[in-house]
């Protein structure tokens, strides 16, 4: 199989005559005999390939010939889209094999039916320049097959009401929920499970690894290979999953999504309503404390400061007060249930991540526009990596144009934890 791979990247392949554009490279074709040697000698393998190597179709082209069910992690969805939508349907149109693929995002890029129908219910709150906008995902809501906030281009992705109908780990109900059988994020993964080739992101990797959503149990399916594309960006993102973080938007999330969820499931009184309000104004008052400037910082910095002490304890005896009052209502809607499992949490991640600096972690906050997140990131995310990679197995093959520093792969491999490995520079 090795010379195969070579020679179906070369001048007599079949991505000459496919591909109006495809120009033979030796370093695409030792990269791809690289990585099928790596798959079948079960061997991780750390590659760097330079810019207009063709590294894509280097290691897609093996990984599809090889049988094994693959996972492949890009850097951004976007990169994402690109290699399922465009690069992997000009591999498999070119090889002669019946490969299943399917994409898997993170659950915030997928419709939730069950907020969507809360929107609905409580549109009367919502300002009068967003009914329209509610109105036109109904609609769409109707015709989609996957439910990708992607497919829908009358709203950008990033647009600030998209929170709104989409689902995240803190407020997802799980079986729970009406809607589980219809449930987009569900249907992605069942897919997912059946493919052949799966393509994510390396949020949606450390996600599972780290298991954040242990109510789902593991996001991805088990697999043989695993491919990291962009992986100079893996360390980095992989510190924000093995360490600790909380944003003050998601106090003001849970004081909606308690609010709505109390007026839809029970609607007793109002005396819900002013907690919930002293939560988010609590919250965003803590925010602009802070200041207008957009910045990173150690905890340190503050950590005396009068004014935001001042702030975040009023943050905490808001929070006090409205977990107090929903405490009793858990047991009357499966609902405000999940809205005081996720109080709990906030509570603990607030007193954690507000005290002092916990030996081995940095301690640091970010100003954002509308939001202030705080976390601790371990120093050294190489041991926690290493024990989720030893429980996945498989064959890693790591690859980016930037992974070499004076020549050598120590301090990637380092960075990780990666010990028996073979390497490649193109």
């Amino acid at each position: 199989m090795l010379d195969d791979v070579a020679q179906l990247l070369g001048a007599e392949g079949p991505f000459v005559s496919e591909l109006n554009q495809f120009s033979v490279r030796s370093q695409q074709q030792t990269m791809a005999t690289a990585v099928s040697a790596a798959i079948q000698k079960k061997q991780d393998l750390i590659v760097e390939a330079g810019t207009g190597t063709g590294k894509t179709f280097a290691y897609l082209v093996p990984a599809i010939l090889s049988g094994r069910k693959v996972v492949i992690s890009t850097g951004t969805k976007n990169l994402q889209d690109q290699l399922f939508h465009r690069d992997i349907p000009l591999v498999r149109r070119a090889l002669p094999v019946s490969t299943s693929c399917a994409l898997l995002k993170g659950r915030s890029n997928y419709l939730c039916l069950h907020r969507l129908e809360q929107q609905l219910v409580n549109r009367d709150k919502l300002e009068p320049s967003m009914i329209p906008i509610l109105h036109g995902i109904k609609d769409w809501s109707r015709q989609t097959v996957s439910g990708d906030v992607a497919e829908y281009t009358r709203l950008p992705e990033g647009d600030r009401f998209w929170p709104s109908v989409t689902s995240t780990t803190d407020n997802c109900l799980g079986s729970d929920c009406e809607f589980y059988q219809k449930c987009h994020v569900m249907a992605s993964r069942r897919e997912a499970q059946a493919a052949d080739v799966v393509v994510i992101n390396h949020h949606l990797l450390l996600s599972d690894m780290a298991l954040l959503e242990e109510g789902f149990g593991e996001l991805l399916p088990a697999a043989d290979v695993y491919i990291i594309d962009e992986a100079h960006q893996l360390a980095e993102t992989a510190s924000q999953f093995f360490g600790v973080g909380m944003s003050t938007q998601q106090f003001v999330e849970l004081a909606h999504d308690t609010l709505q969820a109390y007026i839809h499931d029970i609607n007793e009184s109002h005396e819900l309503e002013p907690l919930c309000d002293s939560l988010i104004k609590s919250a965003r008052d803590l925010r602009l404390c802070f200041g207008k400037q957009l910045r990173r910082a150690a905890w340190r910095e503050i950590k005396h400061d009068k004014v935001i002490q001042k702030y975040i304890q009023n943050l905490r005896v808001s929070l006090e007060q409205f977990g107090a009052f929903i405490a009793p209502l858990a047991e009357r809607a499966e609902t405000l249930a999940s809205c005081h499992d996720r109080y709990i949490v906030l509570k603990a991640k607030l007193a954690q991540l507000t005290q002092e600096v916990v030996p081995g972690y940095i301690h640091w906050f970010e100003v954002h526009y509308r939001s202030l997140t705080i976390h601790m990131t371990p120093l050294q995310i190489a041991p926690a990596f290493q024990e989720k990679k030893t429980e996945k197995s498989g064959t890693w093959v790591f690859t980016s144009a930037t992974l070499m520093v004076d020549g050598q792969f120590d301090y990637f491999a380092q960075s990780l934890g990666l010990t028996d490995y073979r390497d490649l520079a193109l």
